[in-house]
C-alpha cells in the first residue's frame, strides 16, 4: 500500500522509525499498529528495527530507504539493541516509557528522538531542560505509539519546564558524540556506550552521596547530575579512576572491614549485582586496586576472577595463616621495619607488607624468638644472659631494638647449642670434678662467657651432659681443665689500679671515669672475681701517652706545681680539659713539647 504524499511529511533529524510511523498514523486517523497492518507489516517489527519492516515503511511513505540508518534502535540479540553502531541492553533503554522534551514537542510536534530512548540521556541539550515521561496509560496496544502518548500527556508537555542544572550536560554531550562516531578513543571508549554511561552515573552518585547511597532513592535529576559528575572523573581515564578508588579506601572508617563495607554499592554493582562483560574495563581496574590494597590469598575469587598469586599480607591474614597472635605479628613486623611510616596506627587488616619483596623475612618470622624466649629455649635463666652474648651468637635482628627485644632465629639457636655440645657425652655416676658453667667460672675466677667461648672454640675436651636437664643448663665442664687454659691476660684495670698507673689521686681517677674521658664498664676483677668498674689498659696507656697532669709535669721539669701553674697561666697555655671535669689540670704532651725548655727550673 502506497500512502498519499500529503500524509507523509519529511522525517525530522534524529527521529526514530517508530515515531515517524506513529506520526503518519495520527495524520490518517489511525493508531500506529493499525497503520502498520494496513501497509503490510507489523508495528513491532518497526519498533525492533527489522530491515524488512523498515523497507515496507519507507516504501509506503515514499521516503529515502536509508533515512533511519542512524536513528533505528535495532534488535540484534536477546534483549540487546544497537543504535548508530553502539550497543545497548534493553535494561538501559526507556523503550515503551517514551521520554520526550516538552519544548521540542511544542516546537516540532509529536516527533520522538532516538536519543530520548537512552535511559542515561535525560535532558534536551537544545532547550537545557529535563525530559519527561509520556507513557502514562499503560495500554500495551499503544506501546511505543509516540503520537498517541504525546497527545494524552498534553498537560506534561505544556507544563513548566524543569531546567537542567548549569554545567551538567557532560554525559549527554558525550553520548551524542558516541552516537555520531566522534568518540572512538579514550578509556571510556573501551566500554559499550551503555556501560560507559551507567559507570559515570554510579561513580557520580558515590562521589556526591557516598558509596553506600541507595540508587533506588535517586530521581532522574539526581542521576543526571551524578552522570555529569562521574563523567568529569572517568573521562580522564585510568589514573583518575585508580585515584578515586584510593580515596574511597582512604576515606573509609578504620572500623569498617570487608570490601562491601569499604566500597559499598560500587563493589556490589561490579560483582554479583552485574555480570555484564561491558563493565570489564572498570571491573578490572577495581580488581587491580583491590589486589594492591587488600591482602588477598591465592585462590580467592575477586570480581569473577581467581587470584593467581598473593601480593600482600596484612597483619590479620598473616596471623591466620601462621597461627601467630595478631599482636605478636604486629610487634615482629614493627621490629623488622616491615610496617611503612604512618601505617603503625592502622587496624590489622590495613597494615600491608609486600609478599614477594619480603618473602625471606615473612618465612622467618614464625621461627623468631625474643631474648627472653630464646633464653628459655636454651635453658638459660634471666641471670644467665651471657649465654646470648653477640660474641657467641649474632641476633637475627638487633638494630634499633633494646636488648630484651633482640630477635633470634630458632635454627641459629639450635645450631649454637649443637656446637656447644658437639663433643659432650652423658655424665657418669662415678665422674667427679664436673660443674655447670657458672659454677666452674666462679671457681676459676673467670667469667662464664669465657667458658662458653672455650666450648665454641673447641678448647675443652672433657664436656658432660647432666641427665634430666636440657639446653646450656645441662652442660658440665671439668674445672681443672678450665683452670689450666684460663690463664688470661689482664686487659682491664680497676679504678684503684688506674690511680697507680696515672700517679694521681683517687679523686682524679674517679673524675676521669665519671666524666667519660676514660671509657669504663662493669666487669669482674681478675683476682677476686668481684664486679666493679674497670677501664681497658690500652685506653689508659693511650691517655697517659697523650696527656700529662700538672703534678707529673712539675716533677718532670723540677718545679713546684703552684709556680708551674702560674707560669703556664702567664704564657696563656690552655689545659686540655676543664679542671672541674677531671679533678686536676691535664695538658697535651704534644703541645708542651715546644715550650718544655722554658718551664724547667
Amino acid at each position: 500500500m502506497r500512502l498519499h504524499p500529503i500524509f507523509c511529511p519529511p522525517v525530522m533529524p534524529g527521529e526514530t522509525p517508530a515515531s515517524y510511523c506513529s506520526f503518519v498514523a495520527a495524520t490518517t486517523g489511525r493508531d500506529a499498529r493499525r497503520l502498520a497492518h494496513c501497509i503490510g507489516t507489523s508495528f513491532q517489527g518497526i519498533v525492533d528495527g527489522d530491515p524488512a519492516s523498515l523497507a515496507v515503511l519507507t516504501g509506503a511513505c515514499g521516503i529515502d530507504p536509508h533515512v533511519f540508518d542512524h536513528t533505528t534502535l535495532a534488535l540484534v540479540g536477546p534483549r540487546k539493541f544497537a543504535l548508530a553502531g553502539q550497543e545497548f541492553l534493553a535494561v538501559y533503554l526507556t523503550r515503551a516509557r517514551q521520554y520526550a522534551c516538552p519544548a521540542c514537542i511544542l516546537q516540532q510536534g509529536p516527533r520522538g528522538q532516538a536519543r530520548w530512548q537512552l535511559e542515561s540521556y535525560r535532558v534536551c541539550l537544545e532547550h537545557k531542560c529535563m525530559t519527561v515521561p509520556l507513557a502514562i496509560d499503560g495500554d500495551l496496544h499503544y506501546a511505543h505509539d509516540f503520537s498517541h502518548h504525546a497527545s494524552n500527556a498534553r498537560h506534561l508537555v505544556t507544563g513548566d519546564l524543569q531546567a537542567m542544572p548549569e554545567g551538567t550536560g557532560g554525559l549527554a554531550e558525550y553520548l551524542d558524540r558516541r552516537l555520531a562516531g566522534e568518540e572512538s578513543e579514550g578509556w571510556l571508549a573501551t566500554m559499550p556506550a551503555y556501560a560507559a554511561a551507567r559507570s559515570c552515573e554510579f561513580v557520580g552518585l558515590a562521589m556526591i552521596n557516598g558509596v553506600h547511597a541507595s540508587w533506588r532513592d535517586a530521581t532522574d535529576l539526581d542521576r543526571h547530575v551524578a552522570g555529569a559528575v562521574g563523567y568529569s572523573l572517568l573521562k580522564d581515564g585510568v589514573p583518575a579512576v585508580m585515584e578515586f578508588f584510593r580515596e574511597v579506601r582512604g576515606n573509609a572508617s578504620d572500623q569498617e572491614f570487608g570490601l562491601r563495607k569499604v566500597y559499598g554499592r560500587i563493589f556490589d554493582f561490579l560483582s554479583h549485582d552485574n555480570l555484564s562483560a561491558g563493565y570489564e574495563p572498570l571491573r578490572s581496574l577495581l580488581r587491580e586496586h583491590l589486589l594492591n590494597t587488600v591482602a588477598l590469598s591465592e585462590g580467592d575469587v575477586v570480581l569473577g576472577k581467581k587470584v593467581t598469586q598473593r601480593r600482600y599480607h596484612s597483619i590479620r591474614s598473616y596471623s591466620v595463616e601462621t597461627g601467630l597472635d595478631a599482636r605478636q605479628v604486629r610487634r615482629r613486623w614493627n621490629a623488622l621495619g616491615l610496617i611503612r611510616e604512618g601505617h603503625a596506627e592502622l587496624p590489622n587488616d590495613r597494615v600491608l607488607v609486600e609478599v614477594e619483596h619480603n618473602a625471606a623475612t615473612l618465612a622467618a618470622i614464625p621461627m623468631l624468638l625474643e631474648r627472653p624466649d630464646a633464653e628459655r629455649h636454651l635453658g638459660l635463666t634471666h641471670y644467665q644472659g651471657y649465654g646470648l652474648d653477640p660474641s657467641l651468637i649474632v641476633p637475627y635482628k638487633a638494630d634499633g631494638l633494646t636488648s630484651v627485644q633482640h630477635l633470634f632465629h630458632r635454627s641459629d639457636l639450635d645450631a649454637y647449642l649443637e656446637n656447644l655440645t658437639r663433643d659432650a657425652r652423658p655424665l657418669g655416676e662415678d665422674e667427679e670434678g664436673y660443674f655447670r658453667i657458672g659454677k666452674a667460672a666462679q671457681r676459676c675466677k673467670i667469667q662464664p662467657l669465657a667458658v662458653l667461648q672455650m666450648l665454641l672454640a673447641g678448647k675443652l675436651q672433657n664436656v658432660r651432659l647432666m641427665p634430666g636437664m636440657k639446653g646450656i643448663a645441662a652442660i658440665m665442664v671439668d674445672v681443672a681443665e678450665v683452670r689450666s687454659i684460663s690463664t688470661r691476660v689482664v686487659e682491664r684495670v680497676s679504678l684503684l689500679g688506674l690511680r697507680h698507673l696515672l700517679g694521681c689521686s683517687q679523686y682524679v681517677a674517679n673524675a676521669l671515669v665519671k666524666s667519660g674521658v676514660l671509657k669504663s664498664a662493669m666487669d669482674r676483677h681478675p683476682r677476686n672475681n668481684t664486679r666493679c668498674r674497670m677501664v681497658r689498659l690500652e685506653a689508659v696507656d693511650a691517655f697517659d701517652a697523650e696527656f700529662v697532669s700538672l703534678f707529673k709535669l712539675a716533677a718532670q721539669v723540677g718545679r713546684h706545681p703552684r709556680g708551674l701553674r702560674t707560669t703556664l697561666t702567664a704564657m696563656k697555655f690552655e689545659a686540655a680539659f676543664p679542671q672541674a671535669k677531671t679533678g686536676t689540670l691535664f695538658f697535651s704532651r704534644k703541645a708542651l713539647q715546644p715550650i718544655l725548655h722554658q718551664l724547667r727550673g
